[in-house]
């Protein structure tokens, strides 16, 4: 078949139209995708295309497991570099990691072994402070130290509607 023959072809079923019997609607041969109830034995093309597109997953899910190795890795690479320059949490047998910094009125809270799975306790974690600034630093140890505190767990809705449970 001459390349003239073929967009002739083409051109013609481009004129042809006919309407769904489903949903009524106008369309042109062109557009239709003809299938049968038997499954079509897959040429050589199908094939080829099968294949790369097993390939481009396959490249995908490496490149995936490669980024989070590299993720897991540089997080290992820099909890060691941290340890080695921190002069809080180290020293005092803390991870760096189970640390969130508050600032105001204490320090730090700790998460005393969150990294690990399971929280062993909870540190109120704060620099020796100025006598101006030590009062409210006082007064958040006696609480602690006269158990006057409460565990309570807040829901915010969607529409911003606060729930205690």
């Amino acid at each position: 078949m001459k390349t003239t023959e073929l967009l002739n072809y083409y051109k013609i079923q481009h004129k042809i139209f006919g309407i769904c019997p489903n949903t009524k609607r106008i369309f042109r041969l062109s557009e239709c995708h003809i299938y049968t109830s038997k499954k079509i034995e897959h040429d050589w093309l199908q094939k080829i295309n099968d294949k790369q597109e097993k390939l481009r997953r396959l490249i995908k899910k490496f490149h995936e497991k490669e980024g989070l190795e590299l993720n897991i890795a540089g997080k290992k690479q820099a909890h060691k570099i941290i340890k080695k320059i921190d002069k809080i949490f180290t020293p005092n047998k803390y991870d760096i990691r189970d640390s969130f910094g508050i600032f105001d009125p204490i320090d730090f809270i700790i998460f005393n072994g969150m990294e690990k799975g399971k929280v062993k306790s909870v540190v109120l974690f704060d620099r020796y402070k100025k006598e101006a600034e030590r009062e409210i630093q006082d007064s958040i140890k006696e609480v602690v130290e006269k158990r006057r505190y409460k565990f309570q767990t807040l829901r915010i809705n969607d529409n911003g509607k606060i729930t205690e449970e």
